[in-house]
């Protein structure tokens, strides 16, 4: 999987990295992992994970269920995902703020 990291509040994504995990980890179990790379802050809501579905002609995501593994998910070699710091119901509901290119 790799890995991005989106400011909620600016339309801006980064890169941080390659993540490999077995498929019957939950998506729970990496937050640490994935905050810790996103570089975000600690706080008291875990981030929201979202998984880039489709690219052309305007980027899809969907929110991924922390207690899901990632076999359940359908994630496999290769696929995007993008972390960002909780941010409230109405606009997590929105998707992730930052495109990725």
């Amino acid at each position: 999987m790799r890995c991005s990291s989106s400011e909620a509040l600016a339309a801006r994504a980064q890169f941080v990295g390659h993540i490999f995990g077995s498929r019957v980890q939950t998506v729970g179990a990496l937050l640490p992992l994935l905050a810790k790379r996103a570089g975000l802050p600690d706080a008291a809501a875990p981030p929201q994970v979202w998984e880039e579905v489709k690219s052309e002609p305007a980027v899809m995501c969907d929110c991924l269920s922390h207690a899901e593994t990632l076999f359940g998910c359908q994630l496999e070699h290769g696929d995007i995902l993008i972390v960002q710091a909780a941010v409230a119901e109405a606009r997590a509901s929105a998707g992730p703020r930052a495109c990725l290119r």
